[in-house]
């Protein structure tokens, strides 16, 4: 259940810096 908790506060993180970024297409950069 650690690992599920881990995942789902990192996809959320994820979530935002993309809402953040726009679809600017920088967040492919961030994420390579």
């Amino acid at each position: 259940q650690i690992m599920i908790g881990y995942l789902l506060i990192a996809g959320g993180f994820g979530v935002i810096v993309g809402h953040c970024l726009g679809h600017s297409g920088n967040w492919r950069q961030w994420i390579e």
